[in-house]
Formats: C-alpha cells, sequence, structure tokens
C-alpha cells in the first residue's frame, strides 16, 4: 500500500488520539455490530500502533457492543504474544487480514513485499490453532505476474487450501509515488480492464462461491488518469 506517503501526520498517535477517532465516528454513524479497522499497514506492528493503543482499542470496542471486529497485519506480526493481550480484553469475534496479494514467492520478491509462503502459512497455522478467523487479499493483475488470470486463480485456491475463512479479490491499481506506479507509466505494467478482471472474479466464485471481489480502486484510478493533469 502506498497510503502512508499521504499521511500528513508527523507524531504517532496516543490512544486517548485513537479513541477519540472512535468516539467521533460512532456519536456521528452510531455504534456498528461489526468494525473493520483499515489503517493501510500492521495494525500489530508496535511501530505504527502501540501495544497500549491496541489494548486500549480492544476494550473500549467490546465496552460500546462491538461484537465482531477485523484488523490487517504482516503475516510476521502475527504472533501470539501480540494477540493474546487483545483477545483478554475482548471476547468477540476477531478476524485477522492478511495482504498475500500473490501464491507466488517469485512475484512476491519482485513486488518487495518482505515476506514468504512459509510465512503466510505459519501466520494462518497459528491463527486456525487460536480460534480466529482469516481473510487473504488477492491481488488479480499484480505486476510481475506471468498470467494475471492464471495467477490469481491458482492464489485464490492456495488461499483456500490453507484453510482462509475469508478471501478477497481485489484489482491492482498503482498509487502514485510507488514503484508501481512508475511502471505504469512507462507501459510497463498493463493495467486490467474490466472485463479480464469479470472473468477473473467468475472463475474464482467457482472456487470459492463466498469470495469478495471489487475493481472499484482500478476502475478510479481509470478516469482519474484520463484526466489532463495525470502523465
Amino acid at each position: 500500500c502506498g497510503y502512508a506517503k499521504e499521511c500528513i501526520v508527523q507524531s504517532e498517535p496516543s490512544a486517548k488520539d485513537f479513541l477519540n477517532q472512535f468516539r467521533c465516528y460512532f456519536k456521528r454513524y452510531g455504534t456498528p455490530d461489526h468494525l473493520e479497522i483499515y489503517n493501510s499497514g500492521s495494525f500489530l506492528d508496535d511501530k505504527q500502533i502501540s501495544p497500549n493503543s491496541r489494548i486500549e482499542i480492544f476494550r473500549y470496542l467490546y465496552k460500546q457492543g462491538v461484537w465482531s471486529v477485523a484488523i490487517e497485519s504482516r503475516p510476521e506480526y502475527i504472533r501470539r504474544d501480540n494477540l493474546t493481550p487483545l483477545l483478554a480484553e475482548y471476547k468477540g469475534d476477531l478476524t485477522v487480514c492478511i495482504g498475500l496479494e500473490v501464491a507466488d514467492d517469485v512475484a512476491l520478491r519482485k513486488l518487495r513485499k518482505g515476506f514468504s509462503l512459509k510465512d503466510v502459512e505459519k501466520a494462518q497455522s497459528l491463527l486456525k490453532s487460536m480460534g480466529l478467523s482469516s481473510r487473504a487479499y488477492i491481488l488479480a493483475g499484480a505486476p510481475f505476474t506471468q498470467s494475471a488470470v492464471h495467477q490469481a486463480i491458482e492464489s485464490v485456491q492456495y488461499a483456500k487450501g490453507l484453510g482462509f475463512d475469508e478471501i478477497s479479490l481485489l484489482a491492482a491499481y498503482p498509487m502514485e509515488g510507488t514503484q508501481g506506479y512508475e511502471l505504469w507509466k512507462k507501459g510497463e505494467w498493463r493495467l486490467l480492464d474490466l472485463k479480464e478482471f469479470n472473468d477473473i472474479a467468475m472463475a474464482a466464485r467457482q472456487i470459492m462461491p463466498s469470495i469478495d471481489v471489487s475493481c472499484v480502486g482500478l476502475m478510479k484510478f481509470v478516469k482519474r488518469s484520463r484526466e489532463p493533469n495525470i502523465k
């Protein structure tokens, strides 16, 4: 994800800062039964969200009656010592989401993901042993993949085989300031068109009918890239 490049906050938010965000959201929209925390990074990484902040967040959510929570994390931060303190405060359903992207170690290295399939397998095994739900994010049409259709379908099969409870299939697109954006500008990465993505989605549903699919980000990027100020 390239969202961190757009962050304007220079100091680390405190637990109080995080809770104020939740309070403002709940006051405006009401308290949800299910909440997904998208920080476009790793919720379990101490450098992004401190252990104390994580505990305070989960304690608050449970007290507010949020009975289901989903968080995102890279596989190396999915550890028993990171999860146990949260489960001590929160008795609802917890889903941990992993950005697998593509089930191919060569492609993962080229994408500079910084982890291997063995890391994903280890994290998923721990989540299952702790009775926690899991979700895998898969990118369709990511750069450095030999065949967008074949690789995406293989990745869905791989994630299902590992026992992920949920799978999200997303159409890949670049963000400004990233390596992917430069590849796209140079014509070295061709994005999927809508028909190609729909074909992949249909094939993926044959493997896992409950799969969640989205190409919203790609479609927005394509529309924006056609504007005169995008080069």
